[in-house]
């Protein structure tokens, strides 16, 4: 029989690894922390998301932020509706373009000073 070893609450027999010199992979040491980091951004999809995370946000800011100017201002100061539209078609295109020109500036860095890291631990599955 094979020698055990106890890591955490899970018991593996070591039997079970290949013969390759390689490190224990997660499947038989699932409470290893690896330290892992982000390689690539992706420019569009990243930009996507933000856009409309910007665009919805700016809606519950503006939205009441506008109905209270309107309110209490006069009729020739008050904010128009509009300004009320544009503005988170506005907040739209900076974010998509900020975010998909921050992944790229990201991207090219990446070969010379690093990326992002992470510690990441595997899970009983």
């Amino acid at each position: 029989m094979g020698q055990q070893i106890t890591h955490g609450r899970k018991l593996t027999n070591l039997t079970q690894q290949s013969n390759d010199n390689t490190l224990p992979s997660t499947k038989y040491f699932p409470y290893i922390n690896m330290k892992q980091q982000i390689s690539r951004l992706s420019p569009h999809q990243n930009g996507k998301v933000f856009a409309v995370l910007m665009a919805l946000s700016s809606l519950v800011i503006a939205v009441p932020l506008m109905l209270v100017a309107s309110a209490f201002g006069t009729q020739e100061s008050s904010p128009s509706f509009v300004f009320i539209l544009v503005l988170p078609i506005i907040y739209l295109f900076i974010g998509y373009i900020s975010v998909a020109v921050g992944c790229a500036i990201y991207n090219f860095f990446f070969k010379y000073i690093g990326g992002v890291e992470f510690e990441a631990r595997g899970t009983d599955a």
